[in-house]
């Protein structure tokens, strides 16, 4: 089955980048036919867009309660501004799977 839709994706992506090559602007993707649209396979080309949205997408709040917020005295002092990047606090975007 995984090769079947491998396949299927890799048909896809050969026919809308054949599609989109054409000026005339006509055929199955004649609404995507922006030329600095960029299609191909990536680490996904195996799974459905069903399967996709599934496991990578709707995150679910529900579950999720943040703490109420600590009160903070008006005469305490306060920075202005926080670079987290300075601290470390903030990395880069990291694939976190599913």
């Amino acid at each position: 089955k995984r090769y079947q839709v491998w396949k299927g994706n890799t048909n896809f992506i050969g026919a809308f980048r054949s599609q989109t090559q054409l000026s005339s602007g006509v055929g199955a993707f004649a609404p995507q036919t922006i030329t600095d649209s960029v299609v191909g396979m990536n680490r996904f080309g195996d799974l459905t867009s069903t399967e996709f949205v599934q496991q990578f997408t709707g995150f679910n709040a529900s579950g999720f309660h943040s703490p109420p917020p600590t009160p903070i005295s008006p005469h305490s002092w306060q920075p202005c501004c926080v670079d987290w990047r300075s601290s470390g606090a903030v990395t880069g975007v990291k694939f976190q799977g599913n």
